[in-house]
Formats: C-alpha cells, structure tokens, sequence
C-alpha cells in the first residue's frame, strides 16, 4: 500500500484507475482555546483493477463540512486519479455529491460492512450470531431478486418480530445498493472484500483514538491517525499472508490423497 496523504495536498502519484473506493470516517476530538472540540478524521482506501488494496490519503476536518468528501476526492484527482468505477461509504449522500464534481461516472454504494457493524450493536449478545449469519447471506445472494426474497423471509420470522427497525434499516441498503448485484462476481467481491477491510482499518482506528484520548493539535492528530492506520493495514497484511500460506498447506496435503485416489 501506497503512503498515506497528508491533511493539506499529498504529493505521492496515485494510479489512474480504481475500481473501488471506500471512504471512511473516524471521530476524535483536539484541544481549542481550552476546549475539545470534535473533529473528523477521514480516510480513502482504494481497490485496483488487481484487487490490490491501499490507503490513499488520511484528512482530519474540523466539525462536520457541507462539502463533505468534496475537497478529498478533488486532492486524488489532481494526485493523477483519473476515474473511479465504485465507491462505497457509511455517508453515502455527501459522497455522492463529491463524486458528481470530482468523478462523475463513478456509482456510490453503501457501505455494507458499517451498516453490518452498526446492526449488530444494536443486537443481544446472544442473537448477533444468528442475525450476521442472516444479514451474510443477503450479501452473498446471487441476486438483487433473491436478497429481496431472503430480506422477506427474515422480517416475517424472528428476527423481524425481535428487530423490525434493523431490518428496516437493511431494505433501505438493499434499495440504495442494488447496482451491487447487478456487478460480475469478480467486480462484486472486490467491492465488498475491500468495503469489509476497510470497515475493519476503522474499528481499529477508533480503538485507538479512544484510547489515546484528546489531541493537543490538528497535527498530532493527523499524525496518529497515520501512523494507527499503518499498524492496522500491516496487521491485516500479515493475517492474510498466514491465511494464503494456511490454504496452500491444505492444498498440499490434500493433493496426495486426490492422487491416490485416481481424481
């Protein structure tokens, strides 16, 4: 993954094409004239063409911004990004509107994975197995027809006695989103594998914000910020690579046994 920008103009080229941007939000806040005063820390990661992942700029703003996303994706434009296909975020209007000026053939997506994390905090401990395993397969259905059917069966079943408003919530994504699954599967997996990483980088984040505390300044801020998204895609690297290498010891062993067996 590339460097991470810095809060005015970051000066790394970016590559020309991205199939997929996720935009993130993280709160924290930063001592003014005596007070904390609440700023946004926001962030941009990008998928290629590859499936290759990386973080192309951190910003923190002040409060929230009427323009928010605007003055973000305007920076990757002039850093030599060309054209975005998807883009996906928890704040889906405000990126709309920044995709409009900066990139107007790009779709804005809702961002699944936050909307899956937010349910789930909604839900009891003892029923968050049952409803993620419920609100994964909506996602991983073959299409929008079937995510609707699978959608209905859970609002006239238990989940949807016990938790109307989150289901409610979960037809809403399903109207916004429904290019989704209208993608070809290759396209589709790159959305949501980099919506989920990147769902994943800002839990971790806020974790850390949280437990760091009030900044002293916008710089401080913007440069904990870096460096906790850093460690965070350097830990999601390493569990990957032990993932792939687990995988292709499967594979190894299991190859013998399909040879013996003739197959």
């Amino acid at each position: 993954m590339t460097s991470i920008g810095t809060t005015v103009l970051g000066s790394l080229p970016l590559c020309r094409r991205y199939q997929v941007l996720c935009a993130n939000v993280a709160q924290l806040h930063v001592r003014c004239d005596g007070t904390h005063v609440p700023h946004d820390a926001r962030w941009i990661i990008g998928v290629t063409a590859l499936e290759e992942r990386e973080i192309l700029g951190a910003w923190i703003s002040r409060g929230a911004v009427s323009n928010a996303w605007s003055p973000e994706l305007q920076e990757l434009r002039r850093r030599g990004v060309e054209r975005v296909e998807l883009a996906a975020t928890g704040d889906l209007r405000s990126l709309r509107e920044g995709l409009r000026t900066s990139f107007p053939g790009a779709t804005a997506l809702p961002s699944f994975a936050q909307r899956l994390e937010g349910s789930l905090s909604r839900v009891a401990a003892r029923h968050r197995s049952g409803v993620q395993q419920c609100m994964t397969e909506i996602l991983q259905s073959a299409s929008g027809l079937h995510a609707r059917e699978l959608l209905g069966a859970a609002e006239s079943g238990p989940w949807g006695a016990k938790y109307p408003e989150i289901l409610e919530d979960w037809r809403l994504a399903l109207e916004q989103g429904w290019v989704l699954w209208t993608l070809p599967p290759a396209l589709r997996r790159a959305v949501l594998s980099g919506d989920g990483e990147a769902a994943a980088l800002n839990r971790s984040l806020r974790k850390a914000v949280a437990r760091h505390g009030c900044f002293a300044d916008v710089d401080e801020a913007h440069a904990f910020v870096v460096a906790a998204l850093a460690r965070a895609e350097r830990r999601l690297d390493a569990s990957h690579a032990g993932a792939v290498t687990e995988h292709n010891h499967h594979r190894e062993g299991f190859r013998p046994r399909m040879d013996a067996l003739g197959v």
